[in-house]
C-alpha cells in the first residue's frame, strides 16, 4: 500500500494546476495542525451541562428573591448583568491553566444562558405594551435576535452561539407556521433556509466564525421536516386551522430543486462526469415527486458531508435518512404484500444503479 505525505500530496496539486497558492495551503494546514478541536459529543455534553446548571441559577435567583416574575425589570436588569458576567468571565479565563479553563468556560456559558433567558422574558414583559401592533410571540423573537446579535461576536463559544442561533430559527419557523392565516410563510421561510443553508456550507471563504449558524440551519431544517409529517402542519394554534393550507408536495419539489443546483455546483467545483449528475438529477425530480421532505433532506446532508468531509452532517443525514424510509413505508397506503414488492423493486433498482455506475465508472475518483 503506498503511503501518502501532506508534501506529496501538495506536490501532486501542483502538477495538475490544481493548487493555485502552495504557501497559503501550507500555513493552513500547520495551522489547523495546531488547533485543539473538540468532538461532536463534548459539545453536546458542555450543552446539556450548561443547560441544567442555568435552571439551578434561575432557581437560586428566584428563592432568594433576587428576580421575580411579577418584577419585570428585575429579569431585565438581572439577565443583562449575567451576560456582562459572563463575557468578563470568558475574557477572564481563557488564557488559564487547563482545568481552571474549563471550569470557567462552563461557568461563563452558564451564566450566559441564564442572562439570555432572563433577558428574553424581561424584554418580552416590559416592552410588549410599549409596542402594540408586534404579537407576544414576536416579541420574543425580536428578543432573542437583540441578544444572539450583541453576543455572537463578543461571546465566542461555539455552544452559545449554536444554541442562540438554533434558538432564534426555532422561533422564527415557529412563528411563520402558527401566527399567519397561510402556510405559504412557513414555505417561503423554508426555501430561505434551505438556500442559507447551502451557502453557508458551500462558501468558499467560510471561516469557522460562520460554523454553529450553519448547524443550526440544518438541525432547523430537520425540525421543519419532522413538522411537515406531524400533525403539527397546518393545524394552528388552539384549533385555529389556516385559512389556506400549502400541500406538502411543494416543500418536496423546493428541496428537490435545492438538490438538484447542489449536485451541478458540487459537479461544476469537481469537474463531475456530466452525465452522471443528468441521471442524478433526474432521480431527485422522480423523487420529489413521490417521497417526502426528510428523505430529500437527509440525501442533501449525505451530499454535503461526503463533498465536505463533514462526519457531523453525515452521520445525521444517515440517521434521518433511516427515520424517514421507515415512517414513509409505513405511512403508505398499501397491504403488506404490496409494501414488501415495493422495498424488494427499491433493491433491485439500488443494484442496478451500482452496477450501472462501476459499468460506467462513475464512482472513480477524477
Amino acid at each position: 500500500m503506498k503511503a501518502y505525505s501532506v508534501q506529496s500530496i501538495l506536490d501532486w496539486l501542483s502538477t495538475k494546476g490544481l493548487l493555485t497558492n502552495r504557501a497559503q495551503a501550507e500555513a493552513f494546514i500547520l495551522c489547523d495542525e495546531n488547533m485543539t478541536k473538540l468532538p461532536a459529543y463534548i459539545h453536546v455534553l458542555m450543552g446539556i451541562g450548561a443547560l441544567l446548571g442555568s435552571f439551578c441559577i434561575i432557581g437560586l435567583l428566584i428563592a432568594t428573591k433576587i428576580i421575580s416574575f411579577d418584577n419585570e425589570k428585575s429579569l431585565l436588569i438581572s439577565g443583562f448583568s449575567c451576560i456582562v458576567f459572563a463575557c468578563i468571565l470568558f475574557y477572564f479565563i481563557r488564557h488559564q491553566r487547563t482545568l481552571l479553563n474549563s471550569f470557567g468556560l462552563q461557568c461563563a456559558l452558564i451564566f450566559m444562558i441564564v442572562g439570555k433567558s432572563l433577558f428574553v422574558v424581561g424584554f418580552h414583559t416590559n416592552f410588549q405594551h410599549l409596542i402594540a401592533p408586534i404579537n407576544k410571540d414576536w416579541m420574543i423573537t425580536l428578543g432573542i435576535l437583540l441578544v444572539t446579535l450583541f453576543t455572537y461576536s463578543i461571546f465566542p463559544l461555539w455552544v452559545d452561539r449554536f444554541l442562540s442561533t438554533l434558538s432564534l430559527l426555532c422561533s422564527l419557523a415557529f412563528n411563520m407556521l402558527f401566527q399567519f392565516d397561510t402556510t405559504l410563510y412557513f414555505f417561503l421561510f423554508y426555501c430561505a433556509l434551505v438556500l442559507c443553508t447551502g451557502f453557508l456550507f458551500l462558501w468558499p471563504k467560510k471561516t469557522l466564525f460562520w460554523n454553529p449558524l450553519s448547524y443550526s440551519c440544518v438541525i432547523t431544517l430537520c425540525i421543519c421536516a419532522v413538522d411537515l409529517v406531524s400533525s403539527f402542519y397546518g393545524s394552528g394554534l388552539q384549533g385555529n386551522t389556516p385559512s389556506f393550507i400549502l400541500p406538502t408536495l411543494y416543500f418536496n419539489i423546493a428541496t428537490g430543486f435545492g438538490l438538484i443546483g447542489l449536485c451541478f455546483i458540487l459537479a461544476g467545483r469537481y469537474n463531475r462526469t456530466q452525465l452522471f449528475i443528468l441521471f442524478a438529477c433526474i432521480g431527485l425530480l422522480i423523487l420529489s415527486l413521490i417521497s417526502n421532505t426528510g428523505i430529500l433532506l437527509a440525501i442533501g446532508f449525505l451530499i454535503l458531508g461526503y463533498a465536505k468531509h463533514d462526519n457531523v452532517l453525515t452521520i445525521l443525514g444517515g440517521l434521518f435518512l433511516a427515520l424517514f424510509l421507515i415512517y414513509f413505508y409505513y405511512s403508505l397506503p398499501y397491504t403488506l404484500d404490496y409494501k414488501a414488492g415495493i422495498l424488494a423493486g427499491s433493491g433491485i433498482i439500488l443494484l442496478a444503479s451500482n452496477y450501472i455506475l462501476k459499468m460506467m465508472k462513475w464512482d472513480m475518483e477524477e
